[in-house]
């Protein structure tokens, strides 16, 4: 009796230190899992510290509030596929199965969780989750207002390095990795072997003698996303038709496609969505309109450099235009909110089914700065920005799967319809204005 006391007590003695030191090694090795759209990720120490600490950091949080698609996300957006199928100008965020609005910090963290499932270092990991950290209020509106014209970079590009330090993300970093060593900080133009973080990530292609872009984790994320908002794409079809068709390959450097098939699904929402977005007339009227806006709210001290650039989200830069007392800010408010006030025209033969042209005679009486019988007397060009993708597609033969070639190599179809979009953009657009529109001697140059 007394031997099995004691054998109780040593029982207990036993369980009462292993669930001690089970939860001292649950406390000192813990466990964090990331939420994304490609996937969650289960992180373990130092990873989970640093991205934990990374979310906490208020550069990374305002991110949260500042759109993908910038000030059209906020205002004019409209229907990405008519009744019948057919594509019209604009998106539409149906916000059904999606998870949240479409922000730079779920685009951020989605490239994160691309560049881990293709199994790249937790550097380049960390630098696709930072990669759009300096973009300002307004998204790309930033790089309208600030761009310098001798850089060929935009301006959210520009000194990234010195950004993460000013805001001590760098500190963040190579704080909680004490597998860097002191030579080996955290850089986000080094931070990987062989600087093969241009060609995974961003920036450069890897085809020098082509022009045309490829995939990279970025495109890929904003393309893939970008058109699931748009209702182009399921989750389910991106999942089964995209991201288990796709690869990288460690040694070139390249993104690729296994099928024809998977990389031509890609490379049409890639130009699916800059007809109908980035690559649409009525995008560049309503950026220029904003800068105009944002122009004049810091010639008035309403708005500052500073609060585009660090303090202000979207919706509070919005909110100050809109409250304004300002006279020009307001029919500038008015003009983004009726951007069809402008008259748009192809400037070559070609008719695409997204072109619309809009006539909408209740703007007389709704815009008091228009004259009752306007006249369109001012053509100006707009270069929007070409986001089409040639994606690469892994061929085999008799000896194996080793040739690399674009898509404009292998489908004809694509061909044509991937030169004859870019071509469209490329041309520019012809907008016709009023004579008195503030757009009629503004410069339209394409954004980033």
């Amino acid at each position: 009796m007394k031997i099995l006391k004691n054998t109780k007590l040593f029982l207990l003695l036993f369980l009462f230190i292993t669930t001690k030191n089970i939860s001292a090694g649950a406390e000192y090795n813990p466990t964090f899992v990331l939420q994304t759209d490609y996937g969650n990720f289960r992180l373990k120490e130092p990873e989970a510290s640093v991205v934990k600490a990374l979310l906490e950091s208020k550069p990374v949080q305002r991110l949260n509030y500042i759109y993908q698609y910038g000030i059209t996300e906020q205002t004019v957006l409209t229907d990405g596929i008519d009744t019948e199928g057919n594509l019209v100008e604009g998106l539409i965020f149906n916000q059904e199965n999606i998870n949240g609005p479409y922000t730079r910090a779920k685009h951020s963290w989605n490239v994160f969780a691309l560049l881990r499932r293709m199994g790249r270092p937790f550097t380049e990991q960390i630098a696709g989750a930072l990669h759009d950290l300096q973009h300002t209020a307004g998204s790309h509106l930033g790089d309208l207002l600030f761009n310098d014209s001798r850089s060929k970079k935009c301006y959210h590009d520009e000194n990234i390095q010195n950004f993460l330090e000013e805001k001590d993300i760098d500190q963040i970093i190579n704080f909680y990795t004490p597998c860097f060593k002191p030579e080996q900080k955290f850089n986000f133009f080094n931070c990987c072997p062989d600087n093969e973080l241009q060609h995974a990530l961003r920036n450069e292609d890897h085809d020098k003698s082509s022009k045309d872009r490829d995939v990279n984790a970025d495109r890929l994320e904003y393309i893939l996303t970008g058109a699931r908002y748009a209702g182009l794409i399921t989750k389910t079809e991106i999942e089964n038709d995209i991201m288990r068709q796709i690869g990288f390959d460690k040694r070139r450097g390249i993104w690729f496609f296994k099928t024809v098939e998977a990389a031509t699904r890609f490379g049409i929402l890639s130009l699916d969505l800059t007809e109908i977005n980035d690559g649409s007339a009525w995008n560049a009227i309503i950026y220029h309109y904003a800068k105009l806006a944002l122009n004049r709210a810091n010639s008035i001290y309403l708005i500052s450099k500073e609060d585009i650039l660090y303090n202000l989200t979207d919706d509070q830069m919005w909110s100050k235009l809109v409250n304004s007392r300002d006279a020009i800010i307001l029919n500038l408010v008015y003009k983004i909110l009726n951007f069809r006030d402008s008259y748009c025209r192809r400037q070559n033969p070609w008719e695409l089914n997204f072109f619309q042209y809009y006539e909408h005679e209740e703007i007389e009486a709704l815009d008091p700065t228009r004259s009752p019988t306007p006249s369109f007397k001012v053509s100006v060009t707009v270069l929007p920005k070409f986001r089409g993708i040639n994606p690469t597609v892994k061929t085999c033969n008799d000896n194996g799967c080793y040739n690399f070639k674009r898509l404009t190599e292998i489908n004809r179809e694509f061909r044509s319809r991937y030169i004859q979009t870019k071509y469209t953009l490329e041309s520019g657009w012809q907008i016709l204005l009023d004579s008195d529109n503030p757009l009629a001697k503004e410069p339209f140059l394409h954004g980033c």
